[in-house]
């Protein structure tokens, strides 16, 4: 018995399924055009004025498994991520020496880290012209590289 000998032509999907769909669809679409002709744009820039504190960071693998961060200006070590810790750290600069690797471009180029008056902060990669707002991962991957940066006079830990 074939497949099409099972279902009769009266047989059909059933509609309200369908239009469900096709009712999500046109919304969505219609949202997306209203939006885009009120002047909303699609890209947001979390980097509207001068960062409070920014450093220059270098980030390296070493033999032993641990990664090293470093100060691009001065070359002195900041901190030493262990073998087998900071998973976000490493999966962070993983993600963005991929991207330089695609853009073949220099790993030796240092990182920007910039924090914001609102609380932002960004890890910018200036090579690959690639910025990562560090705040939608949540404040304990933020406190992970605000470690990083220069604490401001008068300012406690």
């Amino acid at each position: 018995m074939s497949i099409a000998s099972k279902y009769k032509a009266t047989d059909s999907f059933p509609r309200l399924p369908l239009l469900g769909g096709i009712a999500l669809v046109c919304i969505t679409m219609g949202s997306v055009a209203v939006a885009r002709l009120a002047g909303v744009s699609p890209h947001i820039n979390i980097r509207t004025e001068a960062p409070i504190a920014t450093r220059m960071l270098k980030f390296e693998d070493r033999r032993d498994g641990s990664v090293g961060v470093i100060d691009a200006a001065t070359a002195t070590d900041i901190a030493v991520a262990a073998p087998g810790t900071n998973g976000f750290l490493r999966g962070t600069m993983r993600g963005l020496m991929r991207s330089r690797k695609v853009r073949q471009v220099s790993y030796q180029e240092p990182f920007r880290l910039e924090r914001y008056a609102n609380g932002q902060m960004v890890l910018v990669d200036i090579v690959a012209d690639h910025a990562i707002s560090l705040n939608a991962f949540g404040p304990t991957n933020v406190a992970v590289f605000a470690a990083f940066l220069p604490i401001p006079e008068g300012a406690s830990k």
